[in-house]
């Protein structure tokens, strides 16, 4: 009993520890962490980014994340573009008003995605791979949503591209604003097969992470064992620690 009292005593303070130790590493990499991204000629810098330097482990993951972020504001620009075909042809108001709303999505797959998984690497949190996971999964998702295109919501895909395509009266009418929709499907498409390639990536990285931290557990909670008195109350037997 005295054995297991002083291992639960050692327990809680090397957590303690451990806790005080990575909130004053935060506090001291925040202050050496001055804000430099977007880079110039941008006057205003709103986040510190220096990914080869600040991650030593997947660095080349979080560098594709980057680019795929680039990408899908590519794709989010020229599905604006569409839509302003799509108004000019068959009068889309609606879908026009959504695909300006769809702009937030470049702000929100930087702050929401990307900058996840840099945090997550950085630390290399196994929790900030999940969400990083978990939110990539709902990009994917919208990426799906675009790529079949519903008329209304903004997103010039699919199904207008098969209403463009579709003859009227015997003729095809619009065939520029079709085929610019079909354009449009294969840049999402091709996005949407980069987020499942980044998807495969995360799970990799997470499941390393995970298993490294059960690792140094295991041996944390060796070197206690071994830091520990031997107790003369069990006669000679260790009895087996209690998880």
């Amino acid at each position: 009993m005295e054995r297991l009292h002083a291992y639960e005593r050692r327990e809680k303070e090397l957590l303690e520890r451990e806790r005080k130790l990575a909130k004053l590493e935060a506090s001291l990499m925040n202050q050496k962490r001055p804000p430099n991204w977007p880079p110039k000629p941008c006057p205003c810098h709103c986040v510190h980014q220096n990914i080869k330097g600040e991650i030593a482990y997947g660095w080349l993951v979080v560098y594709q994340a980057y680019i795929h972020w680039m990408y899908t504001c590519i794709a989010v620009v020229f599905n604006f573009v569409c839509v302003v075909a799509l108004v000019l042809a068959e009068k889309a108001i609606a879908d026009l008003v959504i695909a300006i709303v769809i702009f937030f999505i470049c702000p929100a797959a930087f702050f929401g995605i990307f900058r996840l998984l840099y945090n997550a690497a950085r630390r290399q949190l196994a929790v900030g791979y999940l969400t990083f996971l978990m939110a990539l999964l709902g990009e994917i998702v919208i990426h799906i949503a675009v790529i079949v295109g519903w008329n209304g919501t903004g997103m010039a895909g699919t199904k207008w591209a098969v209403v463009l395509f579709t003859p009227v009266e015997g003729q095809k009418k619009h065939m520029t604003v079709a085929f610019m929709c079909v354009a449009n499907v294969a840049l999402w498409s091709s996005s949407c097969a980069f987020c499942l390639y980044l998807l495969v990536r995360g799970c990799l990285l997470f499941r390393r992470r995970h298993r490294a931290a059960e690792q140094q557990r295991s041996l944390e909670e060796a070197n206690l064992d071994a830091a520990l008195p031997p107790s003369p109350s069990t006669g000679g037997f260790d009895f087996e620690r209690p998880h």
